[in-house]
C-alpha cells in the first residue's frame, strides 16, 4: 500500500507528529506528506513529477493532484503557502510534459490559481454524500 511504500522509500518525507508517527488523514486513512521546506516539495515534486512524467507518456491530457488541503488537516504542521509552493512546482512539472493540470478541491488556493499554474478547478463534492 501507499504507506508502505513511503515508509520504505522516502520515510522522511512523510508529516511527522511530536512522537515521530506518520500524520494521517483519518476521514481518509492517507498519510501526509511533508511539504514544510522548499527541500522537501522539491524531492515530492520530482517523485509526483515522474508520474505525472507516466501520465503524459500513457496519452493523458491533463493530471489533478491530490491532497492540496493537507494543511487544514496537518494540526499547524503544514500552511497553506507550503502547498502553495509545491503545486507550483507541480504545475511547472505538468506544463513540460504538455499537460494541463487542474486544482482538486483546495478552495483556499483559488485566488492563487493563475500564479501556481493550474489550468481547470474540480470540485470532488460539490454534493453531499453519506
Amino acid at each position: 500500500d501507499a504507506m508502505d511504500w513511503w515508509q520504505k522509500k522516502n520515510p522522511d518525507l512523510l508529516l511527522r507528529d511530536s512522537s515521530g508517527e506518520p500524520v494521517n488523514d483519518e476521514a481518509w486513512g492517507e498519510a501526509l506528506l511533508d511539504t514544510s521546506t522548499a527541500a522537501k516539495r522539491t524531492r515530492l515534486a520530482n517523485i509526483v513529477g515522474g508520474w505525472i512524467d507516466g501520465c503524459a507518456k500513457s496519452g493523458f491530457q491533463a493530471v489533478e493532484p491530490d491532497n492540496l488541503d493537507s494543511y487544514e488537516r496537518s494540526g499547524g504542521r503544514l500552511t497553506k503557502a507550503h502547498n502553495a509552493a509545491f503545486a507550483k512546482l507541480l504545475a511547472t512539472r505538468a506544463h513540460a510534459a504538455g499537460l494541463a493540470i487542474g486544482q482538486k478541491n483546495t478552495t483556499d488556493l483559488l485566488g492563487q490559481r493563475k500564479s501556481i499554474g493550474f489550468d481547470f478547478a474540480v470540485a470532488e463534492e460539490c454534493g453531499r454524500y453519506d
